[in-house]
């Protein structure tokens, strides 16, 4: 890559103490200044994401989903979602995520998508399932070199067929193939983890490298929307840790795919075993204790937290000024950042294989 993509890609925000370095692609945030030990992500003068559900219609009806058989709601103002792009922009947050249930839906998906790519600091991610795009529809959306897709697949075609939507995987593969090939390090994968997919996953991730995918990332599933799912919970710790050897033998063979697991797991108590680990700070993502904003399409805002997005944690609504909704938070965000650390374990990726 040359060099002048390499200045486009990365952005460096000064927070007064210290700054923070981002590549939009990593997706993670390096502190420089100030001493690992004593960073505090809670005293971000802005939060680093803002996440923002633009509507909450979706043509899919995965079977863990919270939006399951959801085909109609509310949507954000094609006003409303401009105010927050200009002002997300001015705060200098690193990334704006637009997410639905499925954001192309949105009636002024297009129109919002060119706004937000076309801002000088913040970097744009849509986060699909893919199934309104193809491969010049996607290539056109990642004309900005800091603009990327996180594309929503759960394994191959059998298992994400029953588990999300018979017809996505085909669709999304025909074009994504090609897209890759042009454009990879703007494609992200999500895959969701569940009992039923395990066993099929390291096969998955093992095809998806050798096409040349670069970024994939994983939620294990915990909390879902979905009742009847529930048997589905990918929980234990022995789970996690057989699954992060098999990323790791992924990553070796495969130098340059680097998987990243970005869901907290529950503190083992006495527990000698290093492969769950703290967030290695001096680098951290927004879901290290509270460091992002989320915005519903109902207007609620709160935020973005490692625990799930509860009542206690909406504090505003669209209208407000982002940054006076973040100021009057600190406190609460400073218990939580206190709590998360107390309960919980977090996987970031496997760079270092």
């Amino acid at each position: 890559m040359s060099r002048n993509l390499e200045v486009e890609r990365e952005k460096i925000r000064d927070d007064g103490e210290f700054t923070l370095r981002y590549d939009s692609m990593d997706r993670l945030v390096t502190v420089e200044g100030i001493p690992s030990g004593e960073f505090e992500p809670t005293e971000l003068r802005f939060p680093i994401r803002v996440v923002t559900e633009i509507t909450s219609l979706c043509n899919m009806r995965c079977r863990y989903c919270s939006q399951y058989n959801n085909e109609s709601g509310p949507k954000l103002k094609l006003e409303d979602v401009h105010d927050i792009i200009e002002q997300v922009n001015t705060g200098k947050a690193f990334e704006l995520a637009l997410r639905g249930a499925e954001a192309t839906l949105h009636p002024d998906f297009n129109e919002i998508w060119d706004h937000a790519a076309a801002q000088d600091f913040t970097s744009a991610t849509l986060i699909t399932n893919g199934l309104k795009l193809d491969e010049q529809k996607a290539l056109n959306l990642l004309q900005n070199i800091r603009s990327k897709l996180i594309v929503s697949l759960d394994g191959p075609d059998e298992v994400n067929s029953h588990f999300r939507d018979p017809r996505q995987y085909k669709k999304v593969m025909k074009w994504l193939i090609p897209v890759l090939h042009a454009r990879g390090d703007q494609i992200v994968i999500l895959s969701t983890v569940y009992k039923d997919n395990l066993p099929y996953l390291p096969e998955f991730c093992d095809y998806l490298s050798q096409l040349g995918l670069r970024h994939h990332h994983f939620s294990l599933l915990k909390r879902i929307g979905n009742i009847p799912f529930i048997e589905q919970e990918f929980a234990t710790a022995e789970q996690i840790k057989h699954f992060v050897q098999t990323l790791n033998g992924i990553s070796e063979r495969n130098p340059n795919y680097l998987p990243i697991i970005n869901s907290p797991v529950e503190r083992e108590q006495n527990s000698s075993q290093g492969i769950l680990t703290q967030v290695p700070i001096p680098k951290f993502t927004e879901y290290y204790c509270g460091a992002g904003i989320k915005i519903m399409a109902d207007g609620k805002i709160g935020i973005s937290q490692i625990i799930y997005f509860d009542e206690a944690f909406r504090l505003g609504k669209v209208g407000e000024s982002l940054q006076n909704l973040w100021d009057r938070s600190h406190e609460i965000r400073r218990q939580h950042s206190q709590l998360a650390r107390e309960r919980y374990q977090y996987l970031l990726g496997f760079e270092s294989h």
